[in-house]
């Protein structure tokens, strides 16, 4: 599901989501999509139970269990654990705790660095025996 931009054209926009689709190396700009809609589902939830008290049941239930899968998915840790801070969650926090992007990042380790990696061809590209 998507909903279109009210100015379809405008280059901050494209701009920035060009820069994101880079960033993340996003194949095609459904994925961005994606996790668009993602957030704006999770951020509406949010808002809906704040308009709940806490000592609500329905609060209790589905409050504690979206905090759970916020953590569970790395986007809050534990002393963010409250329905604000899932309402500060950004698409770019969405998109960090994917295994394409962690590998992507330059503090991950090369496998030819890793200890016990061993090449099965020489430098002349032939099969060692």
């Amino acid at each position: 599901m998507f909903k279109k931009p009210r100015r379809p054209y405008e280059k901050e926009r494209l701009d920035a989501k060009l820069k994101m689709m880079g960033e993340y190396e996003l194949r095609c700009k459904k994925k961005s999509w994606r996790v668009q809609y993602a957030l704006i589902r999770i951020c509406n939830n949010a808002r809906n139970l704040l308009t709940f008290n806490e000592k609500n049941s329905h609060w209790i239930f589905e409050g504690e269990a979206l905090l759970h899968r916020m953590f569970c998915y790395g986007l809050l840790d534990k002393t963010h654990n409250k329905l604000d801070y899932v309402l500060a969650i950004t698409v770019n926090n969405l998109q960090e705790p994917r295994l394409q992007t962690l590998v992507l990042n330059p503090a991950w380790p090369s496998p030819s660095t890793m200890p016990g990696f061993s090449s099965s061809r020489d430098t002349s590209g032939k099969e060692m025996q």
